[in-house]
């Protein structure tokens, strides 16, 4: 994998317009309702004449796949409607197993001649495995995506710039079959999540912005968020409104509206009125934007779009942050947005490069590789008895992620190719990982290193000892579980089902 072609990526990820997904309006009950929306293909019905397959399926599958019959739940007389086929791929895929194995038609049905079977496998391959996606001008369905819990940490984080990691007292988050914690699918908002944000919000106001700050930490937290003081001319009010303006833009991703605004300085006002200093009254409203939708949710606001459309730069600039960093952007991109330069290529290119040479890039690795490849179990679903096991301690499967997250991030950085995925001659150690289960001498300390492998079989992910944990059985190897790693995790090539018993 080169970073050209992370690049390109990542460009045509956060750059590609989708169709409306309209504003969260009714509260926290229409961000209930709606937050489970998830991005649905929709593809372009091309208009012409049948499918050149037709009159061959309906000659010789309709029998058992037709009007009246529907064998295993497959309408092939209806598939066949439904343009691009590879709209329907996994059933083609089905379909086109089944021709390849002779198993369609079935023995007790008139058999098809060699050429009509050549010719129907021929033309499904054109269109399922040989179908340019390119062609595709309708990206589809942008839903609302829910703040994963390391986003909502990662942009607290960023929001008053100290670490509170507040989220280790929320539900576990649900995965669903993509393998990714941030898939719309699963993003749901239930109401004992809605609960814990409501703490939450209150926890990191108190930590973040004490009454009586003591810490270095306190201090960059309030010279964030409380940009401005009453005094020297500057009252209460404008004070306030200065620090909930920039607050709203930051906490929302985007410039807040005139009733935005409104609405939390009449919120700040209610305070003062209810007998709240001026700072416990401003502290209030931080707390109630914490707990908006606006803030819990990504939402991409397309008006009544029924087209696709561009994205705007505050929404480009969201995408990028999310994806490369797992947080909120930064005060350059929401500069290069304020003045509409996001989506220059140029401009592009270059953020792409400098987030992910940022330290916070590396969440990429910790995130985004580890739910991929699948060793953030490690640790947790995967572990082995510290009782029985002394050696396996919480130290050494927290190095056992760091060295796969590190390694896949040397990719990325050094613009190295993909093949090294699985052969590089290098990795990352610290001195218990690499005396416990590597036999390396010479490494010390606890932090990570980058080391050099001389042994031809060592290189790679396939390597790393998350992976070898990942695959294994309790105790002993697993070959079945590796090669299957191989085909579904790395090539994206799963095996199919075994035949039924």
């Amino acid at each position: 994998m080169r970073n050209g072609v992370l690049r390109a990526w990542v460009m045509r990820l956060v750059v590609t317009a989708y169709l409306p997904c309209s504003p969260l309006r009714g509260g926290v009950v229409a961000a209930v309702l709606l937050v489970g929306l998830s991005g649905v293909p929709v593809w372009a019905q091309p208009a012409g004449d049948p499918h050149e397959i037709t009159p061959l399926v309906s000659e010789y599958c309709y029998r058992c796949h037709g009007p009246q019959t529907q064998t295993a739940g497959i309408n092939l007389s209806s598939l066949v409607t439904e343009r691009p086929l590879v709209k329907n791929r996994e059933t083609w895929s089905r379909v086109m197993e089944a021709l390849e194995g002779g198993k369609m038609p079935p023995a007790s049905a008139p058999q098809l001649p060699g050429d009509v079977r050549r010719q129907m496998l021929d033309l499904l391959r054109r269109d399922i495995e040989g179908f340019d996606y390119s062609t595709v001008d309708n990206p589809g369905f942008e839903g609302m995506r829910r703040l994963t819990h390391a986003e909502y940490d990662n942009t607290v984080r960023d929001l008053f710039g100290v670490a509170l990691r507040v989220t280790d007292r929320f539900p576990s988050e649900l995965i669903g079959s993509s393998g990714f914690e941030n898939s719309a699918n699963t993003l749901f908002l239930p109401s004992s999540l809605m609960e814990r944000y409501i703490a939450a919000a209150e926890r990191v106001v108190e930590l973040a912005l004490p009454d009586l700050p003591t810490t270095d930490a306190h201090q960059t937290s309030r010279n964030l968020v409380l940009v401005a003081t009453p005094g020297d001319g500057v009252s209460e009010v404008s004070a306030a409104e200065a620090v909930l303006r920039r607050f709203l833009t930051r906490a929302y991703r985007r410039p807040p509206s005139i009733d935005e605004v409104t609405q939390a300085a009449s919120h700040y006002a209610s305070g003062r009125t209810d007998g709240l200093d001026h700072e416990q009254a401003v502290k209030q409203v931080l707390q109630a934007v914490l707990i908006s939708p606006k803030f819990l949710l990504r939402v991409e606001a397309g008006g009544n779009e029924t087209e696709p459309f561009q994205i705007n730069d505050w929404e480009l600039a969201s995408r990028l942050s999310y994806f490369l960093w797992a947080s909120m952007p930064d005060q350059e991109l929401f500069d290069l947005a304020a003045r509409g330069m996001l989506h220059d290529p140029s401009t592009l290119a270059a953020q792409v490069s400098r987030m992910l040479a940022d330290e916070r890039g590396n969440t990429l690795g910790d995130i985004f590789a580890a739910q991929w490849l699948g060793f953030q179990h490690v640790g947790t679903r995967i572990w082995l008895d510290p009782i029985d096991n002394p050696w396996c301690t919480a130290s050494l499967m927290t190095a056992m992620r760091n060295e796969s997250s590190l390694f896949f991030m040397s990719l990325l950085r050094e613009n190295q190719p993909i093949r090294r995925l699985i052969d590089a001659d290098y990795t990352y150690v610290n001195e218990e990982l690499a005396t416990t289960l590597y036999g390396m001498d010479g490494v010390e300390g606890e932090h990570m290193l980058r080391v050099s492998i001389d042994d031809p079989n060592r290189g790679g992910v396939l390597g790393q000892a998350s992976i070898l944990a990942l695959t294994s059985n309790y105790k002993d190897t697993s070959p079945v579980k590796r090669g299957n790693y191989v085909l579904d995790t790395l090539l994206g090539t799963p095996p199919p089902p075994p035949p039924p018993s």
